[in-house]
């Protein structure tokens, strides 16, 4: 009789869970805002991880079609751009449009072409971009919660999903092609499958990044360095490009020279380089929002060795993680030696988004020591609490719409914005 009963509770157990999928989705549709803390919660503990994912990535998106955002805003210039590229009604007006451009990265136009033979609705650029954007970064996660046992794999979760979150201002998606940029290309070299692949298709999945900004590019040589080097070539090799910061404004100068003379291609990344590393106010290149921010991010710089070192001296097994922390290496020495350009901006974007998955590894993993992972996490949860002081002291929160928070999903698709953006 017992036995029966326990055989009924387990078959009524596993049709309630059953059940969980729908219930998210209904809920979703409710209150986005609820659904999407459901998922997440369903997420760290692993499972209905595809469903639950999908529906994350949809409130990222609905962030963006919902938010409100400065009259000097990357994403109002995007507005406009998706306006243009919209009108354009065959696809040789685009490459005509691209070849007069100067614009070595065109896959964000690409896509406002596709999407705007649809709607020319602006907010949708809104919508592609913290969907990319915040759905990338969770990919992220995702890929890097492999190295964690079961039981550490929900307090790992937490710990990168909200420290990205804290590092991260309202607005950084509003670029739409930095960004999704670096997010893509880490996901890649996070991703354990990629490594699987033959050599041609790791080749061009890397392209990728590239081509939705090519800023990136130096990356991708750092990449395939960290793939052919061991760990002390890639520490000596990172020392050497830190060292090496009072060299790099003459070389990019030279360069910038050199570039003109491979034509219309080198035309324009030459004067994108001007643009990034040799122009501009620093005030609104610094991508870090709060001033304070901006500081944590230092700090996490400085004692970023130090977590190196002590995953090095981790010794593991994962050869593709070993790979990812000589890529860190080199990554860091690079940040440095660009540090006397505008471009220290762009670089500090991709670095606090590594930093955090190293602090979650430091701080949750079983071949670290216990004092150390008790220390890690103390810096955690300060980062995680210093975020709601960056919010409050730059006064980001200005820009998030706050009906996203209590209105059912038809309403939220009702909201209108201005395509100009807001005076403040």
């Amino acid at each position: 009789m017992m036995a029966k009963v326990e055989q009924y509770s387990r078959m009524s157990m596993g049709y309630n869970k059953s059940l969980l999928p729908f219930f998210a989705l209904i809920l979703f549709l409710i209150s986005p805002f609820i659904g999407c803390m459901f998922s997440l919660y369903n997420i760290s503990k692993n499972r209905f991880v595809n469903i639950s994912y999908v529906l994350v990535v949809l409130f990222a998106g609905l962030y963006g079609y919902t938010y409100l955002p400065y009259s000097n805003d990357d994403i109002t210039r995007h507005y406009q751009l998706f306006k243009t590229i919209s009108s354009l009604d065959t696809f040789s007006d685009f490459v005509l449009y691209q070849a007069v451009s100067f614009k070595p990265d065109f896959l964000i136009d690409y896509l406002y072409w596709i999407v705007g033979h649809f709607s020319d609705n602006h907010q949708l650029v809104g919508f592609l971009g913290s969907a990319m954007y915040y759905g990338l970064l969770l990919a992220i996660i995702r890929n890097w919660l492999g190295l964690f046992s079961q039981t550490h794999y929900g307090p790992a979760f937490w710990c990168a999903i909200l420290s990205m979150l804290a590092l991260i201002p309202t607005n950084e998606f509003c670029g739409m092609r930095q960004g999704n940029a670096n997010a893509l290309l880490l996901f890649f070299i996070t991703w354990p499958k990629f490594y699987n692949f033959p050599k041609l298709v790791r080749i061009l999945l890397l392209i990728l990044p590239c081509l939705l900004h090519f800023s990136i590019f130096p990356y991708i040589l750092i990449f395939v360095l960290a793939s052919n080097i061991n760990s002390k070539k890639a520490v000596l090799l990172s020392a050497a490009m830190a060292l090496s910061c009072i060299f790099v404004v003459p070389i990019m100068q030279s360069l910038m020279g050199v570039l003109p003379k491979l034509g219309t291609i080198g035309v324009g990344i030459a004067m994108k380089i001007d643009e990034y590393m040799f122009d501009g106010d620093i005030e609104n290149l610094l991508y870090s929002g709060s001033r304070l921010r901006f500081y944590f991010i230092v700090l996490l710089i400085a004692i970023s060795p130090f977590m190196l070192n002590l995953i090095r001296k981790a010794k593991s097994e994962d050869k593709n993680f070993d790979t990812f922390i000589r890529f860190t290496y080199l990554t860091l020495g690079y940040l440095v030696f660009t540090s006397p350009t505008f471009i220290l901006s762009r670089s500090l974007m991709i670095f606090k988004l590594i930093a955090c998955l190293l602090i979650s590894y430091l701080a949750f993993s079983s071949t670290v020591s216990t004092k150390n992972n008790q220390l890690y996490k103390i810096i955690t949860y300060t980062l995680i609490f210093s975020g709601v002081i960056y919010l409050i002291q730059a006064q980001e929160y200005r820009v998030i719409n706050p009906a996203i928070f209590y209105l059912p999903l038809p309403e939220l698709l009702q909201i209108e914005t201005d395509i100009y953006g807001y005076h403040v």
